[in-house]
């Protein structure tokens, strides 16, 4: 008799022992998913960061150039720099054609197929941008990520910074 419940509290120890297991690896897979979520608006928060104040510091500096190569966030497979003094053109990018034709006041877009990011490299307070461009008589320079990357250079005019294909 006691040879039976020595055998149900073994089997009642063993479920036990698989049910705390099995709630340990779905606390780690939702603890690892999230860490990935937020590892991903870090580094959108860090591209923002770094446009604006490259652009902000290079608008200033008169005549100096400066090539730039910046990490694009995953997800994201190219950027567009738009100089919103000019009138609308035609990108690649219907998303980023739509909000320049809106006025928006966003001048820099983090493009993937379905969804564009986008960031105002300007003076918050007046709205002024910090962004001039000119590729080849265009208004706009959109720049394919290639490993995750992309290169551009950057000339200081006095009041913005002017972005050029590197």
């Amino acid at each position: 008799m006691s040879r039976r419940g020595e055998i149900a509290g073994q089997i009642f120890i063993y479920i036990l022992a698989l049910v705390i297991v099995s709630l340990i690896v779905i606390y780690g897979y939702k603890a690892v998913r999230d860490l990935h979520s937020k590892s991903g608006r870090v580094a959108l928060i860090e591209f923002t960061t770094d446009i604006q104040n490259t652009l902000e510091r290079m608008s200033t500096d008169y005549g100096s150039v400066m090539k730039k190569t910046m990490a694009v966030p995953s997800g994201f497979d190219a950027v567009c720099f738009i100089d919103t003094a000019e009138g609308p053109g035609d990108t690649q990018y219907r998303l980023v054609d739509d909000s320049w034709r809106s006025g928006a006041q966003a001048n820099v877009f983090l493009v993937s197929k379905n969804t564009v990011e986008p960031i105002f490299a300007g003076d918050k307070d007046t709205g002024a941008s910090y962004l001039s461009v000119d590729d080849e008589g265009e208004k706009f320079l959109c720049l394919e990520s290639v490993n995750g990357r992309v290169e551009f250079a950057i000339r200081g005019m006095g009041n913005k910074a002017e972005v050029t294909r590197a």
